[in-house]
């Protein structure tokens, strides 16, 4: 339900492979005819499982074989059981790589495709449920004294989006926030955060022009770059260059920025708080400091802007100004991933923030 950062930590690198190796099965067009899944039914040349414990080369061979299910280009399986091969020997440096390499291993023995995803699945399912879990009521400090805001500057309710240009699930969000400040012009504001993923280079361009339109025309002309390059179908130089021309930035003085590595401190700067705070995808919003991964629908930003709101106007009773609401709110929040308490319970199936992998 979001875009993921595969750099931060070791779960986020064992969702990436398993994701990478049912990705990487499709290729880029144009294609050959797709052949049926491989575990389904024996093919020509389809390889045996192990029938002892396998090094990390044949482990791997196997591993990537039963889960690229259709047509995968050689190059594109040799730099998945690379990748896969590289991380299972480095895999003493985390206690939870081991875990899931060893898993691997164990799972592959004697089981064809089919038996060998489904033992994997029960023990993710195990592992998952073995980790510490983010507390979801906690409040988080974000800084925002130096990032674009959108919105009445003594809105009750600040909302803050970790955001990157090139990610699918932060442009259907944004249109969800768009129409949830035409719908709060008064009690909500909006403050973006740069968050482009490693993946996604036109992501990091998009962030670095839209910084440099920022520091060359002020918040005006980003929020008018910002919201047609989060419904471009384009985001090449070119486009990007386009699109800053239209908010009424010079291309040439856009490109000299970049030239100069403008902007690139600001976006540098909203990854390194990113990153602090445990973010490891994309979209990732803050509502008044509570934090909410992935993608929400109109009705869970609603609620999430209702609940924030009754907090705030509370500190307000108390004679607290509206501008200050949002320092005073979050001045004690946490500034790192904070997890539950063992000796609380878990929150229910239905609270946020969701499970995403």
């Amino acid at each position: 339900s979001y875009s993921v950062n595969s750099t931060v930590t070791t779960a986020a690198q064992w969702t990436l492979l398993l994701g990478l190796a049912l990705g990487l099965s499709a290729c880029a067009p144009p294609c050959p005819k797709p052949t049926p899944p491989r575990c389904t039914a024996a093919q020509p040349g389809a390889q045996a499982p192990p029938t002892e414990a396998p090094d990390c080369a044949r482990m791997c061979t196997y591993f990537t074989y039963c889960r690229a299910r259709r047509w995968t280009a050689p190059r594109h399986l040799a730099r998945l059981i690379l990748s896969c091969t590289t991380q299972c020997k480095a895999r003493g440096k985390s206690k939870e790589a081991s875990q899931i390499f060893e898993g691997i291993r164990r799972c592959s023995i004697n089981r064809s495709c089919v038996k060998m995803v489904g033992c994997l699945e029960a023990f993710e399912a195990k592992l998952q449920a073995a980790r510490p879990k983010v507390d979801p009521s906690a409040i988080y400090r974000v800084d925002v004294s130096s990032s674009p805001v959108r919105g009445a500057p003594g809105a009750l309710v600040t909302l803050v989006m970790f955001s990157d240009h090139q990610c699918g699930f932060c442009r259907r969000a944004y249109s969800v926030v768009r129409a949830a400040l035409k719908r709060h012009p008064k009690t909500l504001r909006l403050v973006h955060k740069h968050f482009p993923l490693p993946s996604h280079a036109q992501g990091l361009l998009g962030a670095r022009v839209s910084a440099c339109v920022l520091k060359l025309k002020g918040a005006g002309a980003f929020w008018a770059f910002h919201d047609k390059a989060m419904v471009a179908p384009d985001l090449s130089r070119i486009a990007l260059m386009s699109l800053a021309k239209g908010a009424g930035a010079d291309p040439k003085e856009v490109a000299r920025c970049l030239a100069e590595k403008g902007g690139t401190g600001a976006v540098q700067a909203d990854l390194k708080q990113g990153n602090g705070l445990g973010i490891d995808g994309t979209p990732t919003f803050y509502v008044n400091g509570k934090r909410y991964p992935g993608y929400m629908s109109a009705a869970e930003l609603e609620h999430a802007i209702k609940e924030a709101r009754l907090r705030a106007e509370a500190l307000v009773k108390t004679g607290v100004s509206p501008a200050d609401v949002y320092t005073r709110l979050t001045a004690g929040g946490a500034t790192s991933l904070k997890y539950i308490s063992p000796s609380r319970p878990s929150p229910g199936p239905g609270s946020r923030p969701r499970p995403r992998r």
